[in-house]
């Protein structure tokens, strides 16, 4: 053809008003022998046929014309050889047959398919199968009378040992859809495919067991999480046998990684299916224990790289392998479904034995599993938490830096998941275990145990951080002055953390402390921009904490540092900006009508994030030169704006009628509008404007 399809097609479209016609031309070209022509027109096809055009319907075509049309679809999908294609036909013959079916205007459809299920072509089974599975959605019962057909050759074919690959893989994807469609039909014939589960599972660990041909067998146990998923309970009968190969896949090291997760999801699926099948996996024999075992195991694939010991940012992740990951987020969801009721106390024994072994891996594993079941297991974990603590605070002594390491992650877990329990109960033990920490030779360490005592602050009760605070105070005082970034930006965190939850009582280190942060303010390289941000944040919460007649020493100094920044945020994404934000916002607070002064020389800078307009780039796509929005530019940008706007609704609620004046240049900007608007209408009506 000399001109696109499409544009051939829309042009006799336009030209002729019979539809049996349209019709007749597009069967033609399904029979072409270009492959691009033949794909095009089997998607146009069942565009045309499943649309809603009053023009062009299938009930509008002639009863010739559909018997053709029907005719040459069932041709195509015997002899087609694109995968992609008979996928676009079988999804054709679906959408058809959900409304032919009932009312018997397709008799030749399911006798058609059944030959395609007992043919010696895998594509013509997997077309097949995928058709049937479908109609067993939209139809049920109208295929019953051809399941006793089904089973049988099914079973033939699961049962022989003399089938090459893909005709095995068919056949188990085949068998699969129809246990399925038994279950979604509810049909008394279902218990014939009982038959088919023994077959299934003896041919899936065959597959499996030539890593030639072990991709192969994924989308087989794709669909063997689908069917744990949708009917759980068909697997009753014969759970134990079900389980017990997917734990053998699962455990089996000589597979590939991929295969033993997707074993690992089917066996997860089965533990979160319980709403359809409730207490089944519980009282399966030492399924809970075995399971969580394998989980365990996941976590000790980590790596102790190097980069790990120097990063410069809290980084959790360096050294972790896929298998480490995986294997957090499947504790998390196992001890989510199960409860502490029945995995707390086997996780504990085990956790035990792992913290006592000689590789690290293994100590570095328990301390973060005990981390993510936390959670899942809080209701038994609360009555054992004494326990729980001695366990994470055994481990401060650990000979390795990442199981220290990971022992301070653990407690910052146990005191937001328990608070502020943990904080009453056990502080006489946690603050000397993390202050003691914080003299760790390492960076990391140095820096998570810092982190959790920001946890400790931020969720216990106030009363009991103020009994601490003079050492809290001066060790982090001393990491003001450490050489290790990571260990610098937690401890300004820690101190904004810590002036919050005490408030007033800071006001005795205000003097000490103010003087630190002004020397970070001073010292610290521009391009430094996280150390600036969390800096002038710090100086802001102290601010706020102690009060304004504290901070009114310093606040010229401040002021005029923080406004000297504003010049730096040229393209308005950087964290710093965030930070000046969030520091006018608490020095206002602090300051109230005094924050007056300053608004002229901020409000600018206020208006100018506001109106931040995302970057550009250039489209990658075919029409070169095209400008598009940059995604990550966009998230900055918005969140800049937020801020900005958050902080013009919170000036005008602080300052009331004295913030009239900068009405107009606020209102002049339409995003502001709907933010500011009632804070606007609360000065005017206040001023009698």
């Amino acid at each position: 053809m000399d001109v696109p399809f499409e544009t051939f097609i829309s042009e006799y479209m336009r030209s002729t008003e019979d539809p049996d016609s349209i019709a007749i031309k597009l069967s033609i070209f399904i029979c072409s022998s270009d492959i691009d022509l033949r794909e095009k027109c089997a998607v146009f096809l069942r565009k045309l046929l499943t649309s809603d055009n009053d023009f062009f319907t299938w009930w509008n075509l002639s009863e010739s014309t559909q018997s053709t049309i029907k005719a040459i679809l069932l041709e195509r999908i015997s002899i087609e050889e694109s995968e992609s294609i008979l996928k676009h036909l079988g999804d054709t013959v679906s959408d058809l047959a959900a409304s032919l079916l009932p009312r018997n205007n397709w008799p030749e459809l399911l006798p058609f398919l059944y030959q395609c299920l007992v043919s010696s072509s895998y594509k013509l089974i997997e077309s097949a199968s995928s058709i049937f599975e479908q109609l067993a959605h939209d139809l049920g019962d109208t295929v019953v009378p051809w399941v006793k057909h089904v089973h049988s050759r099914l079973l033939k074919t699961l049962n022989d040992d003399t089938l090459d690959l893909d005709y095995r893989i068919a056949g188990m994807t085949a068998a699969i859809a129809f246990i399925q469609f038994q279950c979604v039909s509810n049909s008394n014939q279902k218990e014939w495919f009982q038959e088919l589960l023994p077959a299934l599972l003896r041919r899936l660990t065959d597959t499996l067991s030539n890593s030639d041909e072990e991709v192969a067998a994924h989308d087989v146990l794709i669909l063997f999480m689908e069917f744990a998923k949708n009917e759980p309970r068909f697997l009753r009968r014969q759970l134990t046998d079900v389980v017990s190969t997917m734990f053998e896949v699962a455990e089996d090291e000589s597979l590939k990684e991929a295969t033993r997760h997707l074993a690992i999801e089917f066996l997860l699926t089965l533990v979160e299916t319980r709403k359809r099948a409730p207490g089944m996996m519980k009282r399966q024999p030492h399924f809970i224990s075995r399971c969580f075992a394998l989980l365990l195991k996941l976590l000790l694939d980590v790596k102790d790289d190097p980069a790990w010991h120097s990063v410069e940012i809290m980084k959790d992740d360096t050294g972790e392998t896929s298998n480490f990951r995986f294997g957090k987020e499947c504790l998390d969801r196992f001890s989510r479904a199960l409860g502490g009721k029945s995995i707390a106390h086997i996780a504990i024994e085990q956790l035990c034995t792992y913290l006592d072994a000689s590789e690290w891996e293994k100590r570095h594993a328990a301390i973060f599993a005990l981390h993510f079941i936390a959670k899942g297991c809080s209701k038994v974990m609360i009555k054992n938490l004494e326990q729980v603590v001695d366990m994470v605070l055994n481990c401060f002594e650990d000979p390795h830096p990442r199981v220290r390491w990971a022992a301070c992650r653990a407690i910052s877990s146990l005191l937001i998941d328990f608070r502020p329990v943990t904080q009453d109960r056990y502080h006489n033990q946690i603050i000397p275990a993390l202050t003691a920490a914080m003299d760790d030779v390492h960076p990391q360490v140095q820096a998570s145990s810092t982190r959790a005592l920001c946890f400790f602050c931020v969720f216990g009760k106030p009363e009991t951080s103020i009994s601490y605070l003079e050492g809290i105070v001066s060790k982090l005082l001393v990491f003001l002055q450490n050489d290790k970034p990571i260990v610098q930006q937690q401890a300004l965190t820690a101190l904004a953390s810590v002036s919050r939850s005490v408030k007033e009582h800071f006001g005795t280190y205000y003097d000490t402390v103010m003087s630190h942060l002004k020397t970070v303010l001073r010292n610290t390289d521009l391009k430094s921009n996280l150390i600036l941000r969390l800096a002038i944040e710090c100086i802001s919460s102290v601010a706020m904490a102690v009060g304004k007649e504290k901070f009114r020493g310093d606040e010229k100094q401040v002021m005029e540092v923080l406004m000297s920044l504003q010049g730096l945020q040229a393209k308005g994404d950087g964290p710093l900006i965030i930070g000046l934000l969030t520091a006018y916002t608490g020095i206002c607070h602090c300051l109230g009508q005094d924050f007056l002064p300053y608004m002229s020389a901020v409000m600018p800078f206020f208006i100018q994030c506001a109106q931040l307009e995302p970057a550009m780039t250039i489209s990658t796509q075919l029409d070169y030169g095209t400008n598009e929005l940059d995604v990550n530019s966009i998230e900055k940008v918005l969140r800049v704006k937020a801020k900005s706007c958050a902080m013009l609704c919170f000036c005008a609620g602080i300052l009331k009628e004295d913030f009239y004046p900068w009405i107009p240049q606020a209102d002049m900007n339409d995003h502001l509008h709907v933010f500011l608007f009632s804070h606007v209408l609360l000065c005017e009506v206040k001023l009698n404007k």
